[in-house]
């Protein structure tokens, strides 16, 4: 990952051979921030783990390794994002405990939320096209009214086949942002990009070997599901994580399912 390193629009631009000005107008339109709040986003998210997962390591250090120019600037912009400062969030010992997998210690996890298990699988998933909708925040209602709308979008474009799968991506951790903030799509797969999607956004997901592992349950169920997947399975598992991203796979959601459940395979990309 090159997020440490001194990146400015000029360079984002040449490589995607453009000019700054329609990378910048382009870059927007497509994420709904400009390069560098992008670029601030990650830094932060990726101090977040480090903060985490690394005792006695001063935050001027984790400040500089996550690509920000002084630690001062680095309080500001995670401030505006966290909503409270490094040092804060680095006291606080209810968040210390979100991932206590990033400490190495899935064993206290285990006994926080019980003896869980759900199903996992391995697979070599083929690359998959999507057209996608962005969700503002994670609340229920919100991501419910989002799938509503993405396929009436694409069933009044003649764009969702009787083959098409449903795809969700979130791409913030909940437990450090506002859900609110938290950038979630909803999509569907397809074999071919048309020339005109309207508002819908393109994007590709890259094959390779992924676990499956499938929830079945209540919203209020995920919270447990997730903790369970990165603080448990995970680190007991020996596998790695591969620079993708991961999604689930919706099989159904309380409108269809007799229980009202949703049930998703979330997939997971793996590097061994």
């Amino acid at each position: 990952m090159n997020y440490p390193q001194k990146i400015n629009l000029n360079d984002l631009a040449c490589a995607a051979h453009v000019s700054p000005y329609h990378f910048h107008r382009i870059f927007r339109a497509q994420t709904g921030v400009s390069p560098k709040e992008y670029l601030d986003r990650i830094r932060v998210e990726k101090s977040l783990n480090r903060l985490n997962s690394v005792r006695g390591e001063s935050i001027t250090t984790v400040a500089l390794d996550c690509g920000f120019s002084s630690s001062s600037r680095y309080a500001k912009v995670f401030r505006q994002i966290i909503g409270t400062s490094p040092r804060k969030f680095l006291n606080d010992s209810k968040k210390r405990q979100v991932y206590p997998s990033v400490l190495g210690y899935p064993d206290l996890l285990k006994n926080e939320i019980g003896e869980k298990d759900y199903p996992v699988s391995y697979h070599s998933e083929k690359e998959r096209k999507i057209l996608y909708l962005r969700v503002g925040g994670i609340h229920p209602i919100q991501i419910m009214g989002g799938w509503i709308r993405l396929m009436s979008l694409g069933g009044r474009k003649g764009l969702v086949s009787q083959n098409a799968e449903r795809v969700a991506l979130v791409w913030d951790n909940p437990d450090f942002l506002e859900r609110s903030l938290v950038r979630y799509d909803v999509a569907f797969t397809l074999d071919s990009f048309p020339e005109d999607t309207g508002i819908l956004s393109k994007r590709i997901l890259p094959g390779g070997t992924y676990s499956r592992i499938t929830f079945s349950g209540r919203a209020r169920d995920m919270e447990i599901f997730f903790r369970w997947v990165y603080g448990v399975w995970l680190p007991l598992s020996g596998r790695e994580l591969a620079d993708a991203p991961a999604f689930r796979l919706y099989h159904s959601s309380p409108l269809e399912h007799v229980e009202g459940f949703f049930r998703f395979d979330f997939c997971l990309p793996l590097l061994n």
